[in-house]
């Protein structure tokens, strides 16, 4: 008995440092995340200048930029392809394709150990084919997901995407995929997408006029690359 009591309280003891020890790993976690947050915000919004001169736009989400930079749509500066449709039936000759579906789709990273095959005419997989610097933005998910962007680089060859993924193809000379991506996972980035979203008892989505409408702070392509390389050394 004594021997028991004495491996309970060791246990117990054990236990509530283990605890104690996680706690304090996630709150270093939140602190990291949070520095890493308002590193990227600062980067896309405001550039690398320390007291940049700043601009007024007129733009409810994004009043102010740099007096270097312009304000413009999605839209206006890349094309925005839009996925497959599950479910529908094609008759003729039909080719077997990947397709990328919302849970490849990850918060910065893409999740390829679970990857869906589909039978479609060529024409169609044609349309839907994603190209190497395809920035992904999901449509649909939890609030806080979506619009989420992710650089797809060719992992899985002659792969499509499901109609609840945009594939945003940036046009290069105006505006770097990379550059996309960290304005998707900065602050300003995720308030636009929750903000716009449509919401349902438990999930939300976005649409593609609102993914077009997300007004880009654009940098001259330049600059583009040098806040693209600070972000990726950070």
């Amino acid at each position: 008995r004594p021997e028991q009591e004495c491996i309970a309280a060791f246990l117990d003891e054990s236990c509530a440092a283990i605890d104690t020890a996680v706690a304090a790993k996630r709150r270093q976690i939140e602190t990291l995340d949070g520095v890493r947050q308002d590193l990227i915000q600062k980067a896309v919004t405001r550039g690398l200048e320390t007291n940049p001169g700043l601009s007024q736009t007129g733009n409810v989400w994004m009043p102010q930029i740099p007096s270097t930079w312009e304000l413009v749509n999605l839209k206006r500066i890349s094309e925005i392809q839009t996925g497959l449709t599950l479910g529908k039936v094609y008759e003729g000759r039909l080719i077997e394709r990947p397709y990328l579906r919302v849970a490849n789709v990850q918060d910065g990273h893409l999740d390829l150990a679970d990857v869906t095959v589909i039978e479609v005419p060529e024409e169609v997989a044609h349309r839907v084919t994603l190209r190497v610097g395809d920035v992904l933005m999901t449509e649909g998910g939890d609030l806080d997901k979506l619009g989420r962007g992710t650089i797809w680089n060719g992992e899985i060859a002659d792969c499509l995407h499901q109609n609840h993924i945009f594939a945003v193809r940036c046009f290069q000379h105006k505006l770097l995929p990379s550059f996309l991506a960290y304005l998707t996972a900065s602050q300003y980035g995720r308030d636009y997408f929750e903000a716009t979203g449509k919401r349902t008892t438990n999930l939300a989505s976005t649409s593609s006029r609102k993914v077009g409408m997300f007004p880009i702070p654009r940098p001259p392509l330049g600059e583009q690359e040098k806040i693209c390389t600070f972000l990726d050394d950070k």
